[in-house]
């Protein structure tokens, strides 16, 4: 009886251990995966998932509702993987979730302005989502690497020992604020776009090969980093707050401002800017080693006077350059200024060993010091204008490219550098002395009030232009000018001079010669005068000195309507040289040469020279013309058919056999 209590006991006790150990629908081991339906419902409903097992933390969760969605009931945890299959929904119904492994998502997370926490120790894998809440990291170990483009509302990282991969060639959008005090992010090659405040006081940034975009349609704090690429779109002012390098390139677009302040701005790549870059302080280092490029409606505004170092050179096609008055110093490799828009530089340094191009064809412009030993080179077409004093001025230039002008326009003395020039400009005021070894390929304009004086021979290859009231002095020098010249002033009083103050040297002119309102031509050094363009005199003063005038080499006139008087002028044979002055054109010692002098119709010519000292011949048949042979003694006068002729003066007046007025 006792052996069959004792069997019927052990048989109880074995079947109550084996219900007690099998699995039922209430009851199985944690960790494991559980599926929901496909029609989906409630997260905390038993009938939402397959098996009516509801997950608990520890689970893996798939969810597979394609025929409606799942969920949340409240705020949820998942410490192993969440998988959204295709078609499938998972709906946070304003709730948190916290993912602690990877989520894979095929499907739709439909988060409305829930948060998404990653969190936990181990390495996660996260897939692609929106929210209208934020993405928070708050990992103490591990990295949750974005496996897909993530939209939030709010990047938070505040996870000690954490780190946030934004990714392999991802794109995340931030609509607000970016915060970091714990843990690290990590850029990888991703971009991370940020419409609210970049914050940074713990934690660390990795910058990668990424690209941080600030693109809020207003004022946003720029965190004081290192970036890889760093972009700024939207409006509003971007102000850093702290030290910045840009590794790759800084670009900002349309629309922006920004704003560096007393911090560092380093930029390894190229820079480009057709919103605003404003240098709003003068401390910090500010170097850009790319080149820099102020696009259309672009401006560079150095507001707070700051010193700029560059080693890849500057464009400028923008709308503004306000350069401040630090020392931009093109260091480091041979470098270009260029662009089509006009830049003024306060001071510019070009370091010894250094060749800086300026291709800049609207003009560049040194108002205080051009510094540091090195050379400028002048590219085709382009504009220098140098306003410094000389003691502010050591640097070598080469300015023969064709097109190039170079200006020297302080309002005040300066030295003209050495070199072989096209265009030579010398403005402003005060005198501007010339090298001894001076080659001018193209034209030389002297305007303002500046004056120069020639030290050695020289040729103009192009024209010759005085204005307002500068003045060019010709000493006993040779002097060609191939061009036109052009002599003008500004008022009675203000008058553009070409003095030649010495007989020595040859002086030519191989273009015409206008001597226009104000202008004055000052021969006081009586040279002799060589033309080939001819001569026009509508100016303030013609003093021709005792020189021979000689018109060679082509037919030429002699224009204008103020009077002109030469001494000595001569018409080598085979010229033909036309009087179209209707103030008139008087000879007072000699009319030589054998050529031919023919009146323009209402010219006037007065001959007041001995028979002796005149052998051209005379065509005078021009409609109304006049020839006055008015000598102080005998004359003959020249065979021709003469509209009006005049003799005055005194002595016997010999006319010719064959005569017609």
């Amino acid at each position: 009886m006792k052996s069959r209590f004792l069997t019927l006991l052990s048989l109880f006790l074995i079947l109550l251990l084996a219900f007690a150990i099998a699995p039922s629908q209430a009851t199985r081991a944690q960790g494991t995966t559980i599926t929901s339906t496909t029609v989906g419902g409630p997260w905390n409903d038993p009938d939402t998932w397959i098996g009516g097992v509801v997950p608990t933390e520890n689970d893996s969760v798939v969810i597979d509702a394609t025929e409606g969605s799942v969920v949340l009931s409240g705020a949820t945890t998942i410490q192993g993987s969440l998988t959204i299959n295709a078609n499938a929904e998972l709906e946070t119904n304003g709730h948190a979730l916290t993912l602690k492994g990877d989520f894979i998502n095929n499907g739709l997370l439909n988060a409305a302005a829930s948060n998404i926490i990653l969190a936990g120790t181990d390495d996660q894998s996260i897939g692609g989502f929106t929210t209208g809440g934020s993405l928070q990291m708050t990992k103490t170990g591990g990295t949750a690497t974005l496996t897909g483009n993530v939209t939030a509302a709010s990047l938070i990282l505040n996870g000690s020992g954490g780190t946030l991969d934004l990714g392999t060639g991802r794109s995340h959008t931030i609509s607000g604020a970016v915060t970091l005090t714990a843990g690290t992010l990590s850029g990888n090659t991703s971009t991370l776009r940020v419409g609210g405040n970049f914050s940074v006081t713990g934690g660390a940034f990795l910058a990668g090969t990424g690209t941080v975009i600030y693109n809020g349609s207003g004022a946003q704090n720029v965190a004081g980093l290192t970036y890889h690429h760093l972009r700024f779109q939207g409006g509003g002012t971007k102000t850093a707050q702290g030290n910045i390098t840009v590794n790759g390139n800084l670009q900002v677009n349309s629309g922006p401002n920004f704003s560096v302040g007393a911090y560092d701005l380093i930029v390894n790549g190229s820079t480009s800017i057709s919103g605003i870059l404003t240098l709003a302080h003068s401390s910090g280092t500010k170097t850009f080693t790319g080149p820099v490029s102020i696009n259309a409606g672009g401006s560079w505004t150095n507001s707070g006077n700051a010193s700029v170092t560059f080693k890849g050179g500057l464009t400028h096609n923008g709308n503004a350059f306000t350069a401040g008055s630090g020392t931009y110093t093109f260091s480091d490799n041979d470098q270009a200024i260029g662009g089509s828009k006009p830049i003024s530089i306060s001071n510019l340094s070009i370091p010894t060993g250094i060749t800086l191009t300026n291709n800049n064809t609207a003009g560049l412009t040194v108002t205080n010091s051009l510094i540091g030993g090195g050379e400028m080179v002048q590219g085709s077409d382009s504009k220098l204008n140098i306003n410094v004093l000389d003691s502010n001025c050591n640097v070598s230039l080469n300015a023969s490219a064709a097109g190039n002008t170079v200006t020297y326009g302080l309002a005040g003395a300066q030295t003209v550098l050495p070199s072989s020039y096209h265009h030579l400009t010398l403005s402003g005021s005060g005198a501007k002395t010339l090298p001894p070894s001076l080659t001018i390929a193209g034209n030389l304009t002297l305007s303002g009030s500046a004056s120069t004086t020639t030290v050695n021979n020289l040729i103009i290859g192009g024209d010759l232009i005085i204005q307002n009231s500068a003045s060019l002095s010709v000493g006993s020098h040779d002097f060609t000018v191939n061009g036109a010249t052009t002599i003008s002033g500004s008022s009675a009083t203000s008058n553009g001079a070409l003095n030649y103050t010495s007989s020595i040297g040859t002086k030519t002119h191989g273009g015409a010669v206008t001597i226009n309102a104000h202008g004055v031509w000052n021969n006081s050094g009586n040279a002799s005068v060589t033309f080939k363009g001819g001569l026009t005199h509508n100016g303030n003063a013609f003093t021709a000195g005792s020189g021979t005038y000689t018109f060679s080499d082509n037919d030429q006139a002699i224009g204008g309507s103020k009077p002109i008087s030469i001494s000595n002028l001569s018409i080598p044979t085979g010229i033909t040289l036309t009087n179209n002055n209707t103030a008139g054109l008087t000879v007072t010692n000699s009319l030589i040469g054998g050529g031919e002098m023919v009146q323009g119709s209402d010219s006037k010519l007065n001959i007041n020279v001995l028979d002796s000292n005149c052998n051209v011949s005379l065509n005078a048949s021009a409609a109304g013309n006049t020839v006055t042979y008015g000598l102080a003694g005998a004359q003959t006068v020249l065979p021709s058919s003469y509209h009006h002729l005049t003799l005055s003066g005194s002595g016997a007046k010999t006319l010719p056999t064959s005569l017609t007025i």
